[in-house]
């Protein structure tokens, strides 16, 4: 998480741990660059879109959300946009 605040300072709106699996809020407008990173180029890297799917919530829109996963290293994250 901190490498991601560093290479993207104020993009990482909100990152906790849930159920023991890291949960991290991207603002929208840099969320293709966040995720194409944590695919190409972090450690480890993120390489498989487990799941994609969105919430609706009636005051705020939709929260789109991406389940990745690091195929070597069995680790999972899940990235959310608003």
């Amino acid at each position: 998480v901190e490498t991601l605040k560093a290479k993207f300072p104020g993009a990482i709106k909100e990152a906790q741990l849930i159920h023991n699996q890291q949960v991290i809020r991207v603002a929208l407008e840099s969320t293709y660059q966040v995720l194409c990173f944590l695919k190409n180029e972090a450690e480890p890297d993120f390489n498989f879109l487990m799941d994609l799917t969105a919430v609706h919530f009636p005051d705020r829109g939709f929260e789109v959300i991406y389940q990745l996963y690091a195929l070597d290293e069995a680790r999972r994250l899940r990235v959310k946009t608003d």
